[in-house]
């Protein structure tokens, strides 16, 4: 019973020490995972502030247009909100 007591002794020792390799392989895996992830967050955090930063441009562009729009429409309605009659100007119908 000796030899049976030790067998499983050493087997157990075995089991252990293969249950931590396979422990500690695991956490080397999930922290590069996480680290890989951390940096694909980065990339899409700074892929998004740039989207952002370039339809804000795009924006302000678009309102500096509507802006000169609505300068010329003034001066060709003397601010009356209506286009007058010009000579050669085509009207629609």
């Amino acid at each position: 019973m000796t030899d049976e007591a030790a067998e499983f002794g050493s087997e157990m020792r075995q089991f252990r020490a293969e249950l931590r390799e396979f422990r500690d392989e695991n956490d080397r895996l999930l922290s590069a995972i996480r680290a890989h992830l951390a940096g694909l967050r980065a990339q899409f955090d700074e892929g998004f502030r740039r989207m952002d930063e370039r339809f804000r441009d795009l924006l302000d562009a678009t309102a500096v247009c509507q802006s000169k729009v609505a300068e010329i429409l003034a001066r060709l309605t003397g601010g009356q909100g209506h286009v007058p009659n010009v000579p050669g100007r085509r009207t629609l119908g």
